[in-house]
């Protein structure tokens, strides 16, 4: 797919992502993390998961991102976490508990701290705290379900 495909799929599902409709952004949530590396995607992934946006949104852009398995939606999950008030933490905790225990066998988990350990040695405080906070969340969850 041209780049410039990409960004107007990009520009679409941030439309999506606008909408009172919770199925339609959790479906934008979803599928907006397949293109989480274009710059434009990030505010609308952001905004799905630290905005108003119902349970079932976050859970399918956490869900959508973790899919990824590369650094780049472990980044941006971590810098949501990094800006997010107490309420947004509990709700992306939640649903990063829900994604863990539906995707026990396909996530590596070992890959994901590694990420998240990269990006706590970094410069920019947001993203190293919310990096810090996702090794944790990851752990309690990992400790919480000892079928994992």
């Amino acid at each position: 797919m041209s780049e410039e495909m990409r960004r107007a799929a990009v520009v679409a599902l941030a439309a999506l992502a606008r909408s009172f409709d919770d199925r339609d952004q959790a479906d934008a949530g979803r599928c907006l993390a397949s293109f989480a590396e274009i710059p434009e995607a990030r505010e609308p992934l952001w905004h799905l998961m630290l905005g108003s946006a119902g349970a079932s949104a976050v859970r399918a852009t956490v869900e959508g991102l973790l899919r990824r398995q590369d650094a780049v939606g472990v980044t941006v999950v971590a810098a949501a976490l990094g800006t997010a008030d107490p309420d947004q933490v509990d709700r992306i905790h939640i649903a990063l508990a829900d994604v863990m225990r539906v995707l026990a066998g396909e996530l590596d988990l070992e890959a994901t701290m590694r990420s998240c350990g990269m990006l706590v040695e970094g410069d920019d405080e947001d993203l190293s705290r919310g990096a810090d906070m996702l090794i944790s969340m990851v752990a309690m969850v990992s400790i919480m379900d000892p079928d994992d």
